[in-house]
């Protein structure tokens, strides 16, 4: 049993490798995170599809962010599971990621029509 949890480990690391600089950056922290609504938050640029990502900035810093992300296209990205119920909120005046568990979690507000 152990040798099979084992080989499920390597087998499971192995299948993602790193990029030539290291792990794909994480958006950098000084990106605008701070909001006073709902719809300025918004998920940073990732290499692999994530269902949901813990790295939430305001979104007129998504364009740049953007331009200064970059992917290894030869990076294998890992297929994950599902994530529980989420919203992109504004917590706090900071952009966050609530979790439907969380007491900071409701329904995601929207803009107003134009």
């Amino acid at each position: 049993m152990t040798m099979r949890v084992l080989l499920a480990l390597v087998l499971l690391l192995s299948c993602c490798h790193e990029r030539a600089g290291g792990s794909p950056p994480a958006p950098s922290p000084d990106y605008d995170t701070s909001c006073q609504h709902d719809w300025q938050c918004t998920p940073a640029p990732s290499c692999c599809v994530a269902p949901c990502s813990s790295n939430v900035i305001n979104e007129r810093e998504a364009a740049r962010a953007k331009k200064e992300f970059a992917c290894d296209p030869d990076e294998h990205c890992p297929v994950a599971g599902g994530c529980p119920t989420f919203a992109y909120l504004c917590v706090r005046n900071q952009c966050a990621l609530v979790l439907s568990d969380s007491p900071d979690f409701r329904q995601r507000d929207l803009p107003p029509p134009l």
